[in-house]
């Protein structure tokens, strides 16, 4: 992407770092030109998809606050932005499954965002229904992601295994 022409002339008043990326104030996702933030892999700051959407809440809050004063409007200095609300956020979206009942149905992967408790529990601050992981512990993981060969015997042993019965 950064390759592209185009993104390289809208990129030329920027100060760049070692990589290549625009240089970032990580606070308020802000670049050297006043009016740019960026967050994600650009900003060369995320690790993470929940880091990357953690990067687009702080530079949507920030932006909110650039572009405020500029239509003579004061802004807190604590985050808040505007809260919008309509009849679709009236709508349940729950659903049961195996008899536990979810806010919503959307779920992290079992994949990088899922490695560790804390980016867990900020992606279901978030909003975020639930979480797969791959590795068990004693705090009894609801839902489990298995794996094997093509071996019914395999998938059957495995799947006793995430009920925890005996084999």
């Amino acid at each position: 992407m950064l390759n592209d022409p185009e993104v390289k002339k809208a990129l030329e008043s920027e100060k760049m770092n070692g990589w290549r990326t625009p240089e970032v104030n990580s606070e308020a996702m802000q670049t050297s030109e006043p009016w740019v933030f960026v967050g994600g892999d650009i900003a060369g700051l995320a690790n993470t998809t929940v880091e990357s959407v953690n990067d687009g809440k702080q530079a949507s809050w920030h932006i909110h606050k650039y572009i405020q004063p500029l239509h003579g409007n004061t802004v807190s200095t604590t985050p808040k932005l505007p809260l919008f609300h309509c009849a679709i956020d009236t709508v349940d979206i729950s659903l049961e499954m195996c008899g536990i009942k979810f806010p919503n149905p959307f779920g992290l992967a079992s994949a990088p965002p899922t490695t560790s408790t804390a980016m867990i529990h900020r992606a279901f601050e978030q909003g975020w229904g639930f979480a797969l992981t791959k590795t068990f512990g004693l705090d009894k993981i609801i839902i489990a992601s298995i794996m094997c060969g093509h071996n019914q015997a395999d998938w059957t042993e495995l799947a006793k295994m995430a009920e925890g019965h005996e084999i």
